[in-house]
């Protein structure tokens, strides 16, 4: 299936998506979730960003992660360049009734630019140009983990990659990215 979005003659967004199953005879992963904390031991993720007045609610409001391995916040700056680029977040969402399925496997892989500001060691993220998610199996889970790792910088843009497991180990989806670096000061005002 492919789903084209335009404003105009001009294409905005692109699509591209392969349905169906072939049999679950053959079920296997070589793949295994990082040994970290559970959720309920983690730090709560940092607001980005505090909420103004009675602005809508953003990604941030509506999630629940909790960072197991990396730098977020003002900690980003802290201790200079990651020696691997790699970030582990547990996430769900706040409201419990809300499946983990294809979509928010997708809005949680999207957390793949926000390890920059934790590979660069400085305040830092990314505005993505492209996501690319690919599911493997979903099964029931309250959690998600997301093994996050920057694999490279270079001019301005950054490149990653996430593996999402479910709390039993299942490895759920794997996703990469890439994205423009954004870079802000110590008042949060956008640098370059």
């Amino acid at each position: 299936a492919r789903v084209l979005g335009h404003v105009g003659e001009r294409e905005i967004y692109t699509v591209n998506a392969a349905v169906g199953s072939r049999g679950k005879d053959l079920d296997h992963q070589w793949l295994t979730m990082p040994d970290v904390p559970p959720p309920e031991d983690c730090e709560a993720l940092p607001r980005f960003r505090p909420k103004v007045g009675d602005e809508p609610d953003d990604l941030q409001q509506r999630m629940n992660t909790r960072v197991a391995m990396g730098r977020y916040g003002r900690k980003r700056s802290e201790g200079g360049l990651s020696e691997d680029g790699r970030v582990i977040l547990w996430s769900r969402p706040m409201d419990e009734a809300t499946p983990i399925d294809a979509t928010m496997l997708a809005v949680i892989a999207d957390f793949v630019p926000g390890a920059t500001g934790h590979a660069l060691g400085m305040q830092a993220g990314a505005n993505s140009l492209d996501n690319t998610i690919r599911i493997r199996k979903i099964v029931p889970t309250d959690w998600v983990c997301a093994d996050i790792r920057v694999q490279g910088i270079h001019d301005g843009f950054v490149h990653g990659e996430a593996r999402l497991f479910a709390q039993d180990g299942t490895l759920m989806a794997v996703a990469s990215q890439s994205g423009i670096v954004r870079i802000w000061d110590d008042n949060g005002k956008l640098f370059k």
